[in-house]
Formats: structure tokens, C-alpha cells, sequence
């Protein structure tokens, strides 16, 4: 019986999200069409060469131009070389002065420029060891494969499906929370033989079978349309989609319990994600952004989230690498529900 109960309650909350016509925008149709927008404008971004300026030979300069994942430009001097970066004409541009050698970049394109860093710098450290038979003092991570086969749109879609996670969880949480209370659902489930412990459970089992879909649909579209390049343990995502979005579960319940309203919910739901989506690196990566810029980034939950995405969905890392992430996105959950107990009322005041 209580089974029967428990399956009865699932099941109106599907239908009550199903029914629920700005939810299903919010959660599914907003995030596609951002990534068929993005797709056709930058869908082929990183798949041709680009275009590298070089000053010096040496080396560098030969790794560089083995690699076949640049076109180099050899220009007389750096000044000249300066100059075309800064009028768009080349990407970046590598003097080599003797054993040392700058990149200097534009920040227009800052995705091209995080690539094209990774590129040479995987090309020094290997001159270096070749030269020496040791490893260099510093040790810089070479994304050179990358290069070659990532776009834009590669790093998009994980970055829109850790924006769809968060929106639909918060906005569809809270807004449930401050209608139930306003509408006195609350009161009457109170009285009721339901326990109100299986009734949360339910809501919270719809909205990780809403996430799960969420990262089917996204990554199936993203792969079909776009060609998006995902890793070999694709599996490996079920456990970051399934914390993220009990991460913003517990947000969402939060912002239920403070607002008074629905408008207010939404407004504070705003106020929490919308940064979250620009300042996490949903749209593009914060490699050049200011230094404090990037420290308040990983202040928020979504950075996490995104970025174990990407490593999993993209770079094809295990679900090892992705621990640390899952720990901060738990240890955020839980503090926020202990915060949201603190304020959580069962009746409108």
C-alpha cells in the first residue's frame, strides 16, 4: 500500500512538471536553442588551423611547425609580429630569442587563445626534454590533441547542460515551494496520511529524472547536430548530473523558503544564477580573465559543475579526476539545506 502511495505521488509530479509549460522552456527549450544558436555562429570554431606569427627559429619553432596544428607566418621582426596580433590579421605570435621564447595573444578570442597556449607550451616542454633528457623545472599541461580536434561547440554544450541543471532545479523548486504555501497545499498535506517526508522524496526523485533527461536530450542533440566530441565513459556523467543537480535542489529550496512570492522567487533565482551562468564559464573559458575574477568563479557551485562536465563529457577523464568537484558540490548542498531549514515556513505570514 504505501508503495502504491509512494508510486501515486510520483507520478503527480511528473504530470504537474509536464504540465508546467515555463518549466519545460526553462529546462530543456531555452538550453537548446542557446546551443543552436552558439553551434551555427562558432559550431565549426578550432576545427581549421590557426594562424601563428613567428619571429626566430630554433627548436620551438620546428616542434611547432611538425605539430600541423598551426600555420605558422614567419615575420622579420617583433614588432611586425606585435602588430598583427593586435590588428586581428594573426591569432597569436611566438618570438624566439635564443633559448627563450613569449607568446603573445589576443584576448578577443580567448577560447583560440587557451588552445594556442596549451599548444606551444606542450611543445616547449617537449623540446626541453629532448634537449636535456630531463623535465623542465616548471611543468606546464600540453593540450596539443585537443587542439587539433576540439571547437567551441565542444566546450559549449557541457557548459549549457550544467546552465540547464541549475535553472530548471532552482526555478522549478522554488517556485513550487512559495505556491504550495501561498495556494495552502502545505496545510492540507499536513493533515493528511501522507507523510511529508515521502512527499519531498517524490519531488526530489522527479527532478534528478528531469536532470538525467536533461543530459540524454542535450548530449544526444549536441552529438547528432554538432558533432560534439565526448569521452569513452560517458557513464561517468550520471553522478555529476545526479549532485549538481541535488546541489541545486538544495538552492532552489533555499530560495523557496526565503521568498514570500512567486515573483519574489523568481527574482532571487535570478539573482542567484544568472551571474553563476556568465561568471562560471558556461559560455567561455575565464583562462584570461582576471586573476580575482576567476578566484570569485570558484566561489560558485556552477564552475564546479561545468567544469567536471567538461573533463568527463569532453577531455574523456575518469570519474576519479572528477572527486574534488563532486566533494564541494555535497559540501554545498548539505550547508545550504542545514541554511534552508533555518528559514523554511509551512504557511504564508
Amino acid at each position: 500500500m504505501r508503495d502504491s502511495r509512494f508510486a501515486t505521488v510520483l507520478r503527480a509530479n511528473v504530470l504537474m512538471f509536464l504540465r508546467n509549460k515555463g518549466g519545460m522552456f526553462f529546462s530543456l527549450f531555452l538550453p537548446i536553442l542557446f546551443m543552436v544558436i552558439f553551434g551555427l555562429i562558432f559550431g565549426n570554431a578550432g576545427s581549421q588551423k590557426s594562424d601563428l606569427a613567428v619571429v626566430g627559429s630554433g627548436p620551438l619553432v620546428q616542434g611547432l611547425a611538425s605539430s600541423g596544428a598551426v600555420t605558422l607566418h614567419r615575420l622579420p621582426t617583433a614588432q611586425e609580429a606585435l602588430d598583427r596580433v593586435r590588428s586581428g590579421h594573426y591569432e597569436a605570435a611566438v618570438v624566439v630569442t635564443g633559448t627563450k621564447a613569449t607568446l603573445y595573444y589576443s584576448n578577443v578570442y580567448p577560447a583560440t587563445a587557451a588552445m594556442l597556449r596549451g599548444l606551444v607550451s606542450g611543445v616547449a616542454d617537449r623540446v626541453s626534454i629532448a634537449a636535456t633528457g630531463k623535465p623542465p623545472l616548471v611543468t606546464l599541461t600540453a593540450h596539443s590533441v585537443e587542439t587539433k580536434t576540439l571547437k567551441y561547440i565542444d566546450f559549449l554544450v557541457p557548459g549549457l547542460l550544467a546552465m540547464a541543471l541549475a535553472q530548471s532545479a532552482v526555478f522549478g523548486v522554488a517556485g513550487t515551494l512559495v505556491s504550495f504555501r501561498e495556494r495552502g497545499i502545505f496545510r492540507r498535506l499536513r493533515v493528511t496520511p501522507l507523510p511529508l517526508g515521502e512527499f519531498a522524496f517524490a519531488r526530489v526523485l522527479t527532478h534528478l529524472a528531469l536532470a538525467l533527461a536533461q543530459a540524454a536530450i542535450l548530449l544526444a542533440i549536441g552529438r547528432a547536430f554538432f558533432g560534439v566530441h565526448l569521452g569513452l565513459d560517458v557513464v561517468a556523467l550520471i553522478p555529476l548530473v545526479a549532485m549538481g543537480a541535488l546541489c541545486f535542489i538544495a538552492i532552489g529550496f533555499f530560495v523557496g523558503s526565503v521568498a514570500r512570492t512567486q515573483d519574489a522567487a523568481a527574482a532571487i533565482g535570478n539573482v542567484v544564477t544568472l551571474p553563476m551562468v556568465f561568471l562560471a564559464g558556461v559560455f567561455f573559458s575565464l583562462d584570461t580573465a582576471p586573476g580575482w575574477l576567476q578566484q570569485v568563479a570558484r566561489l560558485m557551485p556552477l564552475t564546479y559543475l561545468a567544469d567536471g562536465l567538461r573533463d568527463v563529457a569532453i577531455r574523456g577523464h575518469s570519474l576519479a579526476s572528477t572527486l574534488p568537484d563532486l566533494g564541494i558540490l555535497a559540501g554545498v548542498t548539505v550547508g545550504v539545506v542545514l541554511l534552508s531549514l533555518r528559514f523554511f515556513r509551512w504557511e504564508t505570514a
